[in-house]
């Protein structure tokens, strides 16, 4: 072999091995940058199973949260359904007896009548924090037409009883409100 010949061979030979060293180096580069997306995609996929996690977890807490808030509610709305109907009995109970009163003015019905003044005004008082604004001002607004309608039918008996000299009955006759008025 020639000089020329082991040169070409010598030269053959490295580009072929430059050739391989440089495929093998983009190889080794290649796979690099996909063990590098490989773990990125596992480190995403982590950080969503957290997150899809957190989420869950979240909304599980919420919607125990939203039926305990229910139940809650459905409680206060019970309280408050019944607190209204104790006071609207009471109300119509007084507006009963204030017919009573205005029709036939008797003892009976006089005391009748402020007992449910007084029953009315207690229930009002005890259910007023489970009734709304509004319908207890309805409420309060009512009972105070129907007193104003009725206390001269009450006063009218209070001062005949007065003039007979039935002071007893007329004292007797009175609520502890209207009394302290007096006093």
């Amino acid at each position: 072999m020639t000089f020329l010949e082991e040169n070409a061979i010598h030269y053959l030979i490295s580009f072929f091995i430059g050739v391989i060293l440089l495929y093998i180096n983009s190889r080794i580069k290649k796979k690099g940058e996909l063990d590098e997306i490989n773990d990125n995609f596992k480190t995403i996929i982590t950080q969503q199973e957290d997150l899809t996690a957190a989420t869950e977890s979240i909304k599980s807490e919420l919607s125990k949260k939203s039926i305990e808030y229910q139940i809650k509610l459905k409680s206060f709305n019970e309280k408050k359904i019944n607190a209204i109907d104790i006071v609207y009995k009471k109300l119509i109970n007084l507006k009963q007896a204030a017919k009573k009163v205005s029709f036939n003015h008797e003892k009976v019905n006089r005391k009748t009548y402020l007992d449910c003044v007084d029953e009315f005004r207690f229930e009002h008082e005890i259910n007023n924090l489970w009734i709304p604004k509004e319908t207890s001002e309805i409420f309060e607004d009512v009972a105070i037409e129907i007193d104003q309608k009725t206390s001269p039918f009450v006063l009218i008996k209070d001062a005949e009883d007065l003039v007979k000299g039935n002071e007893a009955a007329y004292w007797l006759s009175m609520s502890d409100d209207k009394f302290k008025s007096i006093v």
